[in-house]
């Protein structure tokens, strides 16, 4: 998570974004861990290429030209972290058909891991900055409020 932040710091938050509503919305659907980790994969994936499409349709609009295949390659490496930062909670979810976790245990302490990445990333954040004390908590504070806010939604939904 840390080397995703570093590379694209939005990337990685917006997939752990996506990666918390995906575990939190599939977990009404299915007790299935596994089946919780490929919807966390592929939705990832989903996402990820379209973000790559769109950085390709954005150069081609912006500088009339079909993009390169060294473009191309630029794009695919600067959005990956979108799919990076989901690494952490799919490995946690995969506990699950491995026996060591029961699946809804998997599923919960990977939406844990979730939260807690996106606190230690508004840490980076504030440390990057600078900030100290109060406006280093208030970094991890907006940061984690995103996940918080995607599961007491789906709390209050279900």
């Amino acid at each position: 998570m840390a080397h995703a932040a570093r590379r694209d710091v939005a990337g990685a938050i917006y997939g752990l974004i996506l990666a918390t509503s995906v575990i939190a919305v599939s977990r009404q659907y299915t007790q299935d861990a596994a089946v919780t980790a490929v919807t966390v994969v592929v939705t990832a994936a989903v996402f990820w290429l379209a973000h790559v499409y769109a950085g390709a349709a954005a150069i081609a609009i912006r500088k009339g030209h079909m993009p390169s295949r060294r473009e191309v390659r630029g794009i695919v490496e600067e959005e990956w972290p979108l799919v990076q930062s989901g690494v952490l909670p799919t490995i946690i979810l995969l506990l699950g058909p491995l026996g060591i976790l029961a699946d809804d245990t998997a599923q919960d302490a990977a939406l844990a891991a979730c939260l807690v990445e996106l606190a230690a990333i508004g840490l980076m954040v504030g440390r990057a900055a600078r900030a100290r004390g109060i406006l280093v908590a208030l970094s991890c504070a907006i940061s984690l409020s995103f996940g918080v806010v995607i599961v007491v939604l789906k709390v209050l939904v279900h």
